[in-house]
């Protein structure tokens, strides 16, 4: 396991056959102000008709900062756990968990302190 783990949406997903799937990454700006972005256009297994479009955001100047942006959440986030994993055993904190919370996803982030996870937001659709 990596030291740290992030979780846009955490469940069974699929890159479907003979669609417009794809998981894809872009660095963009100039140093020191760099953005990765990582790109999921999916669908959940055995679910081929749900579709799911999300984003993680990290930029260079705010490095303790992960941005998670949902596009095209079809179930609203019902069946997926979100969140971020810590480098010490168990350290974990989740944004969303399944079985579903009240309010639907649309974006969150994360703040990471010295290896620990101090505030979370997220906003709903």
């Amino acid at each position: 396991m990596p030291v740290y783990s992030l979780f846009p949406y955490w469940t069974d997903l699929l890159i479907a056959k003979d669609m417009p799937h794809g998981i894809f990454w872009e660095v963009t700006g100039a140093s020191p102000n760099r953005s990765l972005s990582i790109e999921w256009y999916v669908t959940r297994y055995q679910h081929e008709e749900q579709y799911f479009h999300f984003k993680v955001v990290v930029d260079e100047a705010s490095p303790n900062v992960v941005a998670f942006e949902y596009y095209d959440v079809r179930d609203k986030g019902a069946k997926g756990t979100i969140g971020v994993q810590g480098p010490k055993n168990g350290e974990s904190n989740a944004i969303k968990f399944y079985p579903p919370a009240l309010t639907p996803i649309s974006s969150s982030s994360v703040l990471i302190q010295q290896s620990k996870v101090v505030s979370r937001t997220a906003t709903s659709i």
